[in-house]
Formats: structure tokens, C-alpha cells, sequence
């Protein structure tokens, strides 16, 4: 049998093998020789063709199992080749194709690229390039011969034409070797230049993490829920994705239920309208702020108050956030901010505010409870005051913004949301367990960095700051031509999102705060953004009454959703993916999916 013969001994023998790939009856007739010969050839190109001696084959997994060189390379193959693969993030789906898990997806890009991208790029390219230069360095040198006939044809022709001269020649039999020679020369110079590359310099492998699921974008409205007797002000979905609550101008905060998409509770106890809500990570508590200033927190699972209202500001609620289940689970305490100036600490179990945040000499505007502990204020006072939480004492100011702080974001926010709670719906039996997770998806998305800040404010800037390493600004992001309104890292931390009144969105470097794209569209200002679960994808709300998705990677539109029929003040995506809540001025909820 021919295929038991082959022997590889130069880059012709390997396109032959390669060759009989695109036949996928003859692969799955003879895979178990194929794989070894595979295996061969492998070792044959990265060993004796490219000089790499320092990777092991065949590779095997980080719990010690084999990786069918062969069957990766197929896969690759049938899914568009290896940019394809990596652009469409299927590398999860390959991986469990090859009977390793979704998470082995990362491992076997890096395998793929290590052991098969650069032969693939030879097989298709390389070895063309080369018998082109081959031949066009035989020709020249052929031309420049004393009455040689220039030719374009084979370098055997070549030959036959310097041959021809050589006989008619009157010169010594010396030169005729010597020029028949140096035809032989530019073949031997050719083949070794093509060599002579070292893919460990020319090949950079570029490693960015990515979600190992993909959300799918919302096209359609699923319900349009009404309920609401004025203007939806905020919604919330609970950190595993189950739940949807939103506060409204007609002073009531509403439970929705999400498998029929209709209202479930409707909880009433404020005085004004309910300017904020926010689920607590364990998603036990919800709790909800008003213009009048008081708080109430609520039972997800009856809608009825867990108490009296809590008093303490003298004016309204601009920002409610929780304190991370990995620091304290069950979750009892969270942070509110005021028009008043303050900010207070509070505790749902003892139901009284436990310590008060005075500092800023006038409103602030938004409060983030931070991963390690720390409780970030921004204010109309321009600046932004690091606190610790056990005392209330003031760590750090951060200076730096010229006009109001509209809006602070987290780079590990969507964790410290979402809790314990991830995409495999995992549910918990202890309070214990669930913290234990929580810091461990915590660490895991944080890594060896600090946690960064973002803030966004009416100078028309941006600030990202890293306030536990310094009181300085990383990086001044500026390009924003009215105030910025809102402010929000994406899930992975990779990207910073802005939107403002300019009418426009911006996408920026979650890491070095560099500017990336703007997105254009929307015909009034946009109130507010949020990212999908998978880091791909943005949604945008307007005073232009619709909802716009941003795809991230071609920076271009996805989807454009109208149906409301004012404006939009609301916007929240779903921890799952799944579904996404919008409410605004025309008092309705809309559900959207994909």
C-alpha cells in the first residue's frame, strides 16, 4: 500500500499526504494509518524542515491525555481554517468534538498553533512562493548567460538552453562546467533561503481569554408588558438571570415573571418616584431608592416589604451597591448615595444605617462597592473618595475631573454582580459554598491586576484610575463632544463602554484606556449601555426612543430594535444571556430576545 510507504524526506512528499486530507471518505477509511503518518509528517516538518526540536509529539492535554493531531487538524479544516475558528470563537466546540471539555478550547488554539498552523500556511502558500522564486532566480540567472534565449519555462528547459550555448561556445570546457554549475548554485542558495526563516521569531501568537459561550443577539420583542402607570425608571435582573424588577415613576417597584413575561409583583411602600434599584449578589434581597430619600428592601419571592422603610438621607437616592458575597455571604450590607452629600452604609438584618460616608462638599452622584473591600463616591464636587468600609474612614481622593462625576464603572463589576452565579446555572446549598465560588470566579477574573476604576463626567472625559495602587490617573480619555452619561466595563474587563449626550458610543482599552471605535446611530442622547454576558456584544438605550446592539469585534451596528414610543431611560441584559429588559418614558416593559 502506497500510504504505508510514504516516507517524508522533502516538502513534496508532505503536500502529498496533505493532499489526500480533502478526501474525507479516504480519511474515515484509513484514519488509524493516517493518524501515524499524520503524526509523521508532523514531526518530519517541525524537526528536520523547520529546526524545532523543543515540542513534544504527539501533545498531549494538561491532565495527560493525547490530541489527535489529525482530528484537530480536520476540524480546523471543515469549520473555515484556523483565523475562522479563532474570529468565531468555536474553539470550545472543537475541543469537545475532540472529547476534551469546553473550557480545553483555549489549549487547543495554542496546540493548533504551535503544531499545524504555520504547516497548513506552507501547504497552501509557502511552497507555491518558493518554486516561483526558485524559478525566477533560475531564469535571470539563464538570462544573463552569454546568447542564452530567454525562457519561462521549466528549469529543466532552462538547462537544455545553457547546454546549447555551452556546445557552441569557444571557450574552455572549464567555463562550460562553471556556468552549467552556477544554475545548480541558485537551485541549492533557493532551497536553503527557504529554510533559512525561523518561525519562532516571524510568529507571534497574540492570546486574549474568551468566553467559552456565546450569547446570541436580541432581533425581536418578545412581550411589551404594561403595568407601570408612568415612566420606567430603572430595571434590574437578579444576578442569575431568573428575575426582573424595575422602579418607576408611579412610586412602585414590580416583580416580573419571565417564563409567562407577566407582571408577578407589584410592591408598593415608596412616597416618590423609585429612582434605583439593586439586587443583592446572593440574590436573596432586592432593594430600592426614591426621590424622597428613603429605602426599602424587598422579598424577591412574595414582593412583600422585608420591614419598615429605612431613613436616614434628606434627599433623593442616586445609587444603591451591594457588598460582594465573596466578602460577606449571606449578603447584609450595602452602600447607598445621596443629593444630600452623603453616602451611607446600611445593614437589612439589624434594618438601620450602620455608618454614614461624609466628605464630598456637595451631591454624589453614584456609589460601587468594590471586590477588595473598598467603597468608591463620585460627586458634583469633581473628585472621587476611596473609603474602607469597617470604620467609614476616607483611604483616598481622586482628583482630577474639571465638572461633575456622572458615573463610575469596575472592571470586575459584572462578577461582583452576578455573584456566584455563571453560565452553567450552578445553585448553591450553602452560604458558605456560595462564597467560596464567588471569590473564586472573583480571582479568577481579576488575575494578577489591580482592579481598575472608570469614571465618566460632564467635562466630556473619562478618567480609568487603579486607586489602590495610586491617587493618579492611569489615563485622560477624552473624545466625547457633550457630557458623558454612563460608563461600563465589559464582563471580561477587556473593554470600557461610554455613552453620552453627543449622541454617540464609545468603545475604549479596558486596559490602557486607548480609544478603539465610535459607535454612530442614535439621533438623541444616549441615557444608557449595557454589555452581554460574552463580552461581544453592547446595547444602547436613547432619548431617540430605540435600542441599538454594537457588535464589538467589526465595530459596526448588529441590530437596531425600535418599538418604544418615547424615550428610553432603562436598559439591563440578562446575567444568561438570554433576554433583555428596556423600560422608558411610554410607561411600558419591553422583553427582547434573540
Amino acid at each position: 500500500m502506497i500510504l504505508k510507504s510514504l516516507e517524508f524526506h522533502d516538502f513534496d512528499d508532505c503536500k502529498a499526504l496533505m493532499n489526500m486530507l480533502d478526501d474525507r471518505e479516504y480519511v474515515f477509511k484509513y484514519k488509524v494509518i493516517l493518524q501515524k503518518k499524520f503524526e509523521e509528517l508532523v514531526r518530519w516538518f517541525l524537526y528536520e524542515y523547520m529546526g524545532i526540536t523543543s515540542r513534544p509529539i504527539p501533545p498531549y492535554s494538561t491532565d495527560q491525555k493525547k490530541i489527535d493531531l489529525l482530528s484537530l487538524y480536520i476540524l480546523v479544516a471543515s469549520d473555515g481554517g484556523y483565523r475562522e475558528v479563532t474570529t468565531e470563537n468555536t474553539w470550545p466546540i472543537i475541543a469537545k468534538d475532540l472529547g476534551f471539555g469546553y473550557e480545553d478550547g483555549d489549549y487547543m488554539r495554542i496546540v493548533y498553533a504551535m503544531y499545524l498552523d504555520v504547516l497548513e500556511y506552507y501547504y497552501k502558500f509557502k511552497a507555491v512562493q518558493n518554486k516561483v522564486q526558485v524559478k525566477e532566480m533560475i531564469n535571470d540567472n539563464a538570462g544573463s548567460s552569454k546568447g542564452c534565449e530567454r525562457k519561462s519555462g521549466s528549469a529543466d528547459i532552462i538547462q537544455e538552453g545553457v547546454a546549447g550555448i555551452n556546445e557552441n561556445d569557444n571557450g574552455s570546457s572549464r567555463g562550460s562546467h562553471r556556468k552549467i554549475r552556477s544554475t545548480g548554485d541558485v537551485r541549492e542558495d533557493a532551497a536553503r533561503n527557504s529554510q533559512a526563516v525561523s518561525v519562532e521569531k516571524v510568529v507571534t501568537i497574540v492570546y486574549q481569554p474568551q468566553a467559552v459561550f456565546r450569547i446570541r443577539p436580541v432581533s425581536r420583542c418578545s412581550s411589551t408588558i404594561a403595568g407601570h402607570t408612568e415612566a420606567v425608571l430603572s430595571v434590574a435582573f437578579s444576578p442569575d438571570g431568573q428575575q426582573l424588577a424595575s422602579g418607576s415613576g408611579d412610586t412602585t417597584v414590580r416583580l416580573w415573571d419571565l417564563n409567562t413575561q407577566t407582571p408577578m409583583f407589584t410592591c408598593t411602600g415608596h412616597k416618590n418616584w423609585v429612582l434605583c434599584i439593586a439586587w443583592s449578589p446572593d440574590g436573596k434581597h432586592l432593594v430600592s431608592g426614591s426621590k424622597s430619600g428613603e429605602l426599602q428592601c424587598w422579598n424577591p419571592l412574595t414582593g412583600k416589604p422585608s420591614g419598615n422603610l429605612l431613613t436616614g438621607h434628606k434627599k433623593w437616592i442616586t445609587g444603591i451597591s451591594w457588598e460582594p458575597v465573596h466578602l460577606s455571604s449571606p449578603c447584609r450590607r450595602f452602600v447607598t448615595s445621596s443629593k444630600d452629600g452623603d453616602a451611607r452604609i446600611w445593614d437589612v438584618t439589624l434594618r438601620r444605617s450602620v455608618i454614614c460616608l461624609s466628605g464630598h462638599t456637595l451631591a454624589v452622584t453614584c456609589v460601587k462597592w468594590g471586590g477588595d473591600g473598598f467603597i468608591y463616591t463620585g460627586s458634583q464636587d469633581c473628585t472621587i473618595k476611596v473609603w474602607e468600609t469597617t470604620q467609614g474612614k476616607l483611604i483616598r481622593e481622586l482628583k482630577g475631573h474639571g465638572h461633575w462625576v456622572n458615573s463610575l464603572a469596575l472592571s470586575t463589576e459584572y462578577v461582583l454582580r452576578t455573584g456566584a452565579f455563571d453560565h452553567t446555572r450552578k445553585q448553591y446549598s450553602s452560604p458558605e459554598e456560595m462564597k467560596t465560588a464567588a471569590l473564586e470566579r472573583y480571582n479568577k477574573m481579576k488575575g494578577n491586576a489591580p482592579e481598575r476604576l472608570v469614571s465618566g463626567s460632564d467635562d466630556f472625559t473619562m478618567f480609568l484610575w487603579e486607586p489602590s495602587v495610586s491617587k493618579h490617573p492611569k489615563t485622560r480619555m477624552t473624545g466625547h463632544q457633550q457630557l458623558v452619561n454612563h460608563v461600563y466595563f465589559s464582563p471580561d474587563g477587556q473593554w470600557i463602554a461610554s455613552a453620552s449626550f453627543d449622541k454617540s458610543v464609545k468603545l475604549w482599552n479596558g486596559i490602557t484606556g486607548k480609544f478603539v471605535a465610535a459607535f454612530r446611530g442614535h439621533v438623541g442622547p444616549v441615557y444608557q449601555i449595557c454589555w452581554s454576558a460574552d463580552s461581544r456584544l453592547l446595547l444602547s438605550g436613547s432619548k431617540d426612543s430605540t435600542l441599538k446592539v454594537w457588535d464589538v469585534r467589526t465595530q459596526k451596528l448588529k441590530q437596531d430594535l425600535p418599538g418604544h414610543e418615547d424615550e428610553v431611560f432603562a436598559v439591563d441584559w440578562s446575567p444568561d444571556g438570554e433576554k433583555v429588559a428596556s423600560g422608558g418614558r411610554d410607561r411600558v416593559l419591553k422583553l427582547w430576545m434573540g
